[in-house]
């Protein structure tokens, strides 16, 4: 349709002209890639996969390195700890005049301590350590190769992986009798004599060791563990001096040999130890002798001698 006042051909050129102007799109899209392509030559972008593939793989390897050197510190903790071989645990048990007690270990082990005794025992990574202070103690180890148990009794030390022993130790000496197994007995003090400073025993083998000399000896065959450890005592043809030393260690009395040519008298039996005080009863019975009992001591003197506050 034309409007008024303007002609056919004013009208067409208009109409010829419009889509001259859609025409410059496409170029101006074209300009604007060729000047991205150029930046991206200038400036490339980073690949994002081949830097997300390159962290992980840097983690795993910071996980893979921080490990190792956690099991390496661990192992080097461990195998400290198992050569310096510290002790975790220790355990202290006593006996009175005249008491006795059986004290089971955490291991399977059995102690029995005789009277007056006191030990202790440590628990290590790779052993057991037990001190016999003073005292007598009998004990029945729990098998275990890799754990040895060891006895220091001062002049003497046991070391034994499994095995029935009892160790006595004196103020000058320290017996060591074996009932099962095997024992290796060390000397503690080996520079200071000549001879041997080690032994191994056999089941029936007895060792006293003392500051000048070390002697051995059996016990009696068969033998289970020690008759003091079942509340016996046992003398055979044991000297009265011995004996009697062996039954003041369960009397809080003072037992004097007051005529020393008495000593030697043998004596044999099998006596309570609970009931060690009828012993004295049964002396003069037997051997030419007579015993004054008295409220802290016990005088035991020939037949017919004179009491000690009559002399």
């Amino acid at each position: 349709m034309s409007h008024p006042g303007m002609d056919d051909s004013a009208s067409s050129q208009a109409t010829a002209q419009e889509p001259g102007m859609s025409e410059g799109a496409p170029g101006v899209d074209a300009a604007l890639a060729r000047h991205l392509a150029e930046l991206q030559a200038q400036f490339p972008l980073p690949d994002l996969d081949r830097m997300r593939a390159a962290a992980m793989l840097r983690a795993r390897q910071r996980k893979r390195r921080t490990a190792t050197a956690a099991c390496t510190l661990l192992a080097a903790l461990l195998g400290g700890t198992y050569w310096l071989d510290p002790a975790y645990r220790v355990e202290t048990m006593t006996t009175l005049a005249g008491e006795q007690r059986t004290w089971p270990l955490t291991d399977g082990s059995t102690v029995v301590l005789d009277t007056g005794t006191e030990i202790q025992v440590a628990w290590h990574v790779r052993s057991r350590r037990a001190v016999l202070a003073q005292g007598q103690a009998y004990f029945d180890v729990a098998r275990s190769s890799w754990r040895p148990f060891s006895v220091d009794a001062g002049l003497a030390e046991v070391t034994v992986t499994g095995t029935s022993f009892d160790v006595d130790r004196g103020r000058e000496q320290v017996d060591v009798r074996l009932y099962e197994g095997s024992v290796a007995v060390q000397r503690t003090d080996a520079g200071s004599s000549s001879g041997p400073s080690a032994w191994q025993l056999r089941p029936g083998q007895a060792l006293r060791v003392g500051a000048e000399a070390v002697l051995p000896y059996a016990v009696v065959a068969g033998e289970a563990r020690p008759a003091w450890a079942d509340g016996l005592l046992v003398f055979e043809q044991l000297p009265l001096a011995d004996a009697l030393a062996q039954i003041q260690r369960y009397r809080p009395e003072r037992i004097m040999l007051d005529d020393p040519s008495l000593a030697g008298l043998r004596v044999s039996g099998v006596f309570q130890i609970a009931q060690a005080a009828r012993i004295f009863d049964l002396l003069p019975r037997v051997w030419p002798v007579q015993v004054d009992q008295q409220a802290d001591e016990i005088h035991v003197r020939a037949a017919g001698a004179p009491k000690r506050n009559d002399m």
